[in-house]
């Protein structure tokens, strides 16, 4: 039979020291298992974080960028469907002495009064009213007088154009309409066909309307007059003229 107390007593001591170092070895494994796990969490979540971080930035990128892209089509947008607003009123608080001379040089001066082609008492550069009171045929006028009445009556009509139309108008544009409306005045000019299609913003067929305003009353009929078409056809080609 084998004896176990005496295998013990010899071995003991070495036995005891073995089974101490496979227990230390033990340990320190565990504990470096432990470690590992422990960097390996932290690895994770510092991996995670990091990809949290790239994944918040690139939210507030992509959101900056939407943000950038809809605030560019707002504005398109906007653009697109802004009212036209006109610049009717041209900053012209003078008359230019191109509509000056238009005037006077179809309308012709006289220092005494005369019956217009319609019936009406005029004077100077044909006009039926000075400084609001009506002409009569006793009255005469100087030629310097004549023509600051006129720069003041045509004033008063650029502004009355410029309530009326709706459009831009450049100022060959308003020096035509400005002799026309002084002709055929501003009632007629505010019922036209040419003031319709101008604020249509049909320039061309407005300018086309020109000619058709050559006739007179005559017998109680209208008769084209020679006078009246070559002024029609002046300011025509003033009106679509560039300035």
């Amino acid at each position: 039979m084998y004896n176990t107390d005496k295998f013990l007593g010899n071995n003991f001591p070495s036995l005891l020291i073995q089974t101490s170092l496979v227990g230390l070895i033990l340990f320190y494994c565990g504990q470096i298992s432990t470690m590992g796990l422990k960097y390996s969490a932290i690895e994770t979540n510092s991996s995670k974080k990091y990809t949290e971080i790239i994944a918040n930035d690139s939210e507030i990128s992509q959101s900056k960028t939407y943000k950038r892209i809809a605030e560019k089509e707002r504005i398109n947008s906007t653009k697109a469907v802004k009212k036209y607003e006109p610049k009717n009123a041209l900053e012209l608080t003078y008359v230019r002495a191109k509509t000056l001379d238009l005037v006077k040089e179809f309308e012709g001066f006289s220092s005494s009064a005369y019956i217009d082609t319609d019936g009406t008492a005029v004077i100077g550069y044909g006009m039926s009213k000075i400084n609001g009171r009506k002409v009569t045929m006793k009255d005469i006028i100087s030629q310097s007088d004549a023509e600051a009445a006129l720069k003041k009556e045509l004033e008063k009509i650029q502004e009355q154009i410029l309530t009326i139309v709706k459009v831009e108008l450049n100022e060959n544009q308003l020096t035509a309409l400005t002799s026309f409306v002084f002709n055929v005045g501003i009632e007629q000019f505010k019922n036209s066909t040419l003031l319709k299609k101008l604020n249509k913003g049909d320039y061309k067929s407005a300018g086309n309307e020109f000619p058709r305003w050559n006739k007179a009353n005559r017998g109680k009929r209208l008769v084209p007059l020679a006078g009246l078409t070559r002024r029609r056809l002046a300011e025509r080609e003033i009106f679509i003229s560039i300035n």
